[in-house]
C-alpha cells in the first residue's frame, strides 16, 4: 500500500490526531526488502533534507550516469532524455509491487526538486550554490525551457533547474504515475510554482492547472477514508489556485468545502471593546466570531497556551504609538476566539485572502480583513501562518499614517526571516501552498511600494533596480522626471534579450503603437499584455469610440450584454455621431430590455439617417409593450406604450412601403375596447396589407404568399370582431367589412391561379391557404347581410 508514503509526503503526520498509526505503517514499509532506499529518500523528506535527496540520485541509480552526464551537454533532446530515463526505471518487466516502489521514488525526487526550489526561491532559508553544484550547471539550459510565450522567467531566480527536473518528473510525466492517487496535487503545486515566475497569467499553465484541480476534486478527495484534515488542506490550496486565475465562483466553492470539512463557522459580527488609549466610551468594533465544530483532540485552551514554550517565529512589531493601542480591547472575555489549530487558522486566513481579492474597496474592507487576520496573531503556531498572516496586516496599513511605519518595518523584518537559519525548512513548508506564500521577491516589492507611498521614490528606485523590476523601475524614473533615463534602460535591456514584456514597457514610455505590436510578434501573438496596453493606447489616443465599440463586441461575444451597455454609452460619448454605434447600442437596449432608451435610440438614428428603420426591432418592442414583458428593471413594458406609438408614427410618415411596420403599428392598438383603437387599428393593417401586395410578384414566392395571407386574416379577424350597434358606426362597419372581403377575394384569385397542379407539395400548401380565406370571406359576408338585416 503506497498511500501511507503519498501521505506522509503531503505532510500528513502534521496534521492527523492518529499520526502514530500512520508511522507504524511507513515503518512496516522499510522493513520490506527492496524498500530501503525509497524509505531513506521518504525520511530525508519529512526531515526537510531536500538537498541530500538530489545530491543522492545518481547512486540511487534512478538517473544513470551516462543520461545525467548528457544532460549537461545542453542537448536539444535533453526533455526527450530523461522521460526516457524515466520509461527505463519504470520497465513493464517489474512485477506490480516493484513498479509502485519506483514511481514512489519519481514523486518523492519530483516533489524533493519542488521543496529545494520553494525553500530557495520562497521561504528560506537559503542553499548555498556549492550545495547543489552539479544543479547549478544546468540553470542555462533549465531556463530555455521554462519559458512561456517567449517571456523568461524571473531573472533572479535561483535553482531554475530544480523546478525544471520537477516539471520532467511531475508533469511531463505525470501519465506515468497514474496509479499514485496524490500525484496530480504535486503537480498542480509544480504548475504553480512555474507561474509565480512570471508577471502576467500563463495560459497553459492555467489550463493544466485546472484539469489536473478536476482530476483531483473528482478522484481523490471523493474517497471516503481519505484524511479530512489533508483534505481541507487541499481544498484550501485550490481555492487561491482557482482565484489566481479569476476563476472566483470556483475559488469560493472549494474554500466553503474546506469550511465545512472540518466544522469551521465564520461570521463577522461587532463586539464592545475601546481602540484608542484614551477612548472612554466603548464601542462596538469589527472582529469575526470563530467557532470550531470538529478536530478538538488536539485543542488547547488559552490557559495551556500560554505555558507551552511559543514556536519559533517572525517577529510580531509591536505598534508604538501614542494614540491607537496595539490591538483592540474587547471588554467582553466571553466571546474571545478559541486556540486554533494551524488548519483551522490556514482556513481563516483563505477568508481573509478572499476578502481581499474579491471586495470592492471600500472603508469597511480594512476592518473585515484585519478582523480575520488577527485572529490569527492571538495564538500564533506556524510560520507560514504567521508570515501572510502578518504581511497582509502590513499590505493593509500602510495605507493609513499611523499604522504605515509598523507596516514597514514589519515587513523588513520578514524578509530578514527568510534569511534566518530557524526554523528549519521542513517547518517553513507545512502550509506554505495552503497559505498563497508569496515568492521572496513579490514580498520584496511591497516593501518598495511602501517606500514608493511614503515618498522615499530613490530608495524604492534602488531596491527594484536590485530586483530588476523593470516595470517598477520606469515608474520612479517617471515620477522623479526622468522619463529619457527610463527609456535609455529598457532599450539596453533589449539589446541583451528581446521579450514581450521589454517591448511593451517601451511602448508605455513611448506611447506608441508599433512597440505594442512588436511585442505582439515576439510573442508569437499569446501575450494579453501587449493588446492590453495596445487598447489603452487607443483609448488615450482620441480612438476612443472604436476602442470601446470593440471592447462592446467582445462582450457581447462573451454574453455580457450589460457591460456591453455601458461600454457603449462611453463610445457614443466619444462619437455621437456614428449611426453604426448607435445601431450596435439598439440592438443591446432591445436585448437587455432598456425599452425606453431604445425608443429613443431609434428617433437619435432617424435624426442621422431620415428613412432608418429596423423593422425586426420595432415589432420587438411592439410585442414587448402589448404582452405583459417586464423591462430592465423588472416593470411592465406596457408604460412605454405612448412612447412607442408617437415612435410608430414619425416611422411610417418617413417610410410608407414596410407592411411590417405597419403589422407592428397595429399591434399597438389590439386588446382595446375602445372604438377609437379597433377603427386605427384596422386602419393599419389595411395598410399593412396594401403595401404588402403592392411587392411585385408577390403572388410567385410561396412565402410572401404566406405572409400576405396572415395579414388578410388578421384584418378579417378584427373586422368581424368589430361589434356596434350605433345606426352611424353600422354604416362604417358594413364598408371596413365589404373592403376586407373584396381583399381577400382579390388575394385568392391570385393565389388560384398559382396553383399549377404539378407540384402537389406546394400546390396543398396553396389550396388550404385559399381554403382558410374563403372561410373568412363566407363569414364577412354573412356579417355584411347581418348587418343589413
Amino acid at each position: 500500500n503506497s498511500r501511507p508514503i503519498e501521505y506522509a509526503l503531503l505532510g500528513l503526520l502534521d496534521l492527523v490526531d492518529d499520526s502514530h498509526s500512520y508511522q507504524q505503517e511507513l515503518d512496516q514499509i522499510s522493513q520490506d526488502e527492496g524498500n530501503q532506499v525509497l524509505d531513506t529518500l521518504v525520511q530525508q523528506f519529512i526531515q526537510g533534507d531536500y538537498v541530500a535527496i538530489i545530491n543522492s540520485l545518481q547512486s540511487t541509480g534512478f538517473l544513470m550516469k551516462d543520461i545525467w552526464h548528457q544532460l549537461f551537454l545542453e542537448d536539444t533532446s535533453a526533455e526527450e532524455l530523461i522521460v526516457n530515463a524515466v520509461s527505463s526505471f519504470l520497465s513493464p518487466n517489474l512485477n506490480q509491487h516493484q513498479l509502485k516502489l519506483r514511481q514512489l521514488t519519481i514523486l518523492v525526487v519530483g516533489a524533493a526538486c519542488l521543496q529545494a526550489f520553494m525553500q530557495a526561491n520562497w521561504t528560506g532559508p537559503s542553499i548555498p550554490s556549492d550545495a547543489l553544484a552539479d544543479v547549478v550547471k544546468l540553470n542555462t539550459l533549465a531556463e530555455k525551457y521554462l519559458r512561456c510565450d517567449a517571456e523568461p522567467p524571473y531573472p533572479l531566480v535561483k535553482f531554475g533547474s530544480l523546478v525544471w527536473i520537477s516539471r520532467l518528473l511531475l508533469y511531463t510525466c505525470r501519465h506515468q504515475l497514474s496509479s499514485l492517487k496524490t500525484a496530480p496535487i504535486w503537480c498542480i503545486r509544480y504548475l504553480y510554482a512555474h507561474q509565480q515566475l512570471f508577471h502576467d497569467v500563463i495560459p497553459d499553465l492555467m489550463d493544466a492547472t485546472f484539469a489536473n484541480i478536476d482530476i483531483v476534486a473528482q478522484g481523490i478527495l471523493q474517497e471516503v477514508n481519505f484524511p479530512r484534515q489533508l483534505s481541507c488542506q487541499i481544498l484550501i490550496e485550490f481555492s487561491h489556485f482557482k482565484r489566481y486565475y479569476y476563476d472566483y465562483v470556483e475559488a469560493k466553492k472549494f474554500l466553503r468545502q474546506a469550511q465545512n470539512i472540518i466544522g469551521l463557522k465564520l461570521e463577522l459580527l461587532g463586539r464592545l471593546g475601546k481602540r484608542t488609549r484614551f477612548q472612554e466610551k466603548e464601542l462596538a468594533q469589527l472582529t469575526a466570531s470563530i467557532k470550531c465544530e470538529s478536530l478538538d483532540g488536539n485543542r488547547i485552551s488559552m490557559e495551556e497556551f500560554s505555558k507551552i514554550k511559543p514556536p519559533i517565529l517572525p517577529k510580531d512589531v509591536a505598534l508604538d504609538d501614542d494614540t491607537v493601542l496595539n490591538r483592540i480591547k474587547f471588554s467582553n472575555s466571553e466571546d474571545e476566539i478559541p486556540v486554533l489549530l494551524p488548519i483551522e487558522q490556514a482556513v481563516v486566513l483563505g477568508a481573509g485572502i478572499e476578502v481581499l481579492q474579491m471586495t470592492p474597496d471600500h472603508e469597511l474592507l480594512k476592518e473585515e480583513i484585519l478582523a480575520y487576520v488577527n485572529s490569527n496573531l492571538l495564538h500564533p503556531q506556524d510560520w507560514s501562518i504567521q508570515m501572510i498572516s502578518l504581511m497582509i496586516r502590513s499590505k493593509i496599513e500602510s495605507k493609513h499614517h499611523r499604522t504605515v511605519e509598523r507596516s514597514m518595518m514589519q515587513l523588513q523584518a520578514l524578509v530578514e526571516n527568510i534569511n534566518a537559519t530557524l526554523p528549519p525548512v521542513s517547518q517553513r513548508l507545512k502550509y506554505v501552498n495552503t497559505v498563497k506564500f508569496p515568492p521572496i521577491w513579490i514580498m520584496q516589492r511591497e516593501l518598495g511600494k511602501i517606500l514608493t507611498d511614503l515618498g522615499a521614490i530613490k530608495s524604492a528606485l534602488d531596491l527594484y533596480l536590485q530586483l530588476q523590476m523593470w516595470e517598477e523601475v520606469i515608474m520612479c524614473y517617471h515620477a522623479i522626471g526622468q522619463r529619457d533615463k527610463a527609456e535609455q534602460l529598457v532599450r539596453d535591456r533589449l539589446k541583451i534579450q528581446e521579450t514581450p514584456t521589454l517591448w511593451c514597457l517601451l511602448g508605455d514610455i513611448r506611447q506608441e503603437a508599433e512597440f505594442y505590436e512588436r511585442a505582439w510578434e515576439v510573442s508569437n501573438h499569446r501575450n494579453a499584455r501587449c493588446q492590453r496596453s495596445l487598447g489603452f493606447l487607443h483609448l488615450r489616443a482620441g480612438k476612443n469610440a472604436e476602442a470601446w465599440s470593440n471592447l462592446s463586441t467582445a462582450y457581447i461575444k462573451s454574453k455580457q450584454k450589460e457591460r456591453a451597455y455601458r461600454t457603449l454609452q462611453e463610445a457614443l460619448k466619444c462619437n455621437y455621431e456614428n449611426w453604426k454605434i448607435w445601431e450596435n447600442f439598439l440592438f443591446v437596449c432591445v436585448d437587455i430590455g432598456q425599452f425606453e432608451e431604445a425608443i429613443s435610440t431609434v428617433h437619435r438614428l432617424m435624426d442621422l439617417k431620415e428613412k432608418y428603420v429596423d423593422t425586426e426591432v420595432l415589432d420587438i418592442l411592439a410585442n414587448a409593450v402589448t404582452t405583459g414583458k417586464t423591462d430592465w428593471q423588472g416593470e411592465l413594458a406596457s408604460k412605454y406604450k405612448p412612447l412607442l406609438i408617437k415612435l410608430f408614427g414619425r416611422v411610417t410618415s418617413a417610410v410608407t412601403n414596410k407592411a411590417a411596420v405597419w403589422r407592428s403599428y397595429a399591434k399597438l392598438y389590439a386588446q382595446s375596447d375602445s372604438t377609437e383603437d379597433t377603427d386605427k387599428q384596422i386602419s393599419l393593417l389595411q395598410k399593412a396589407l396594401r403595401t404588402a401586395c403592392q411587392s411585385p410578384q408577390w403572388e410567385n414566392s410561396v412565402e410572401d404568399i404566406k405572409l400576405i395571407a396572415s395579414y388578410a386574416t388578421s384584418l378579417s379577424e378584427v373586422a368581424l370582431g368589430n361589434k356596434t350597434d350605433k345606426a352611424d358606426n353600422v354604416a362604417q362597419s358594413i364598408q371596413i367589412l365589404s373592403s376586407a372581403r373584396l381583399s381577400l377575394k382579390s388575394i385568392v384569385s391570385k393565389i388560384k391561379r398559382q396553383i399549377s397542379f404539378v407540384n402537389t407539395a406546394i400546390d396543398n400548401q396553396l389550396e388550404a391557404i385559399c381554403m382558410d380565406l374563403e372561410e373568412k370571406i363566407t363569414s364577412l359576408s354573412d356579417a355584411i347581410t347581418a348587418h343589413h338585416s
